[in-house]
């Protein structure tokens, strides 16, 4: 079932209880509220309603443009998570990261044509933990690995 959340700007931040990988605030089966650790670690774009993912993304994905910490799970195989449109998110980060041990890798992709350092597609995410910083300039996305 999803819930909202509003939050004091007058914002929405997604929320249910079905384990949705971009959901921020999750209530559990005992009806216990769960909130993303990187909010409790102030990873919030301070410029809006930006929080962390409480669920990775397990399969091709396009990342929400909410969202500012993004976790991706490649345990049943490899796949790509594409950033949104660059035009609909100038100036915004995006921390990506593999939360799996597996070999398989998490592949990053520019929208449509949009380039990460000049190439669609960034696929440094191949070990357990390891994390990539996307910068957009409103056209195009600056990144690369972080650990």
């Amino acid at each position: 079932m999803a819930h909202r959340l509003n939050c004091y700007d007058g914002g929405v931040v997604p929320s249910d209880s079905n384990n949705t990988y971009n959901a921020v605030v999750e209530r559990d089966a005992n009806g216990n509220v769960n909130f993303a650790i990187a909010t409790m670690l102030g990873l919030v774009n301070s410029g809006g309603t930006k929080f962390a993912a409480t669920n990775a993304a397990t399969a091709t994905c396009t990342i929400p443009s909410t969202l500012t910490f993004v976790p991706l799970n490649t345990t049943a195989g490899s796949f790509t998570a594409t950033l949104p449109p660059a035009s609909t998110v100038p100036g915004q980060v995006f921390f990506i990261y593999k939360t799996d041990s597996s070999a398989n890798v998490a592949t990053v992709a520019g929208n449509g044509s949009e380039n990460i350092n000049g190439a669609n597609t960034y696929g440094g995410l191949s070990a357990q933990f390891k994390m990539g910083l996307f910068f957009c300039d409103g056209t195009q996305w600056i990144g690369g690995k972080l650990s």
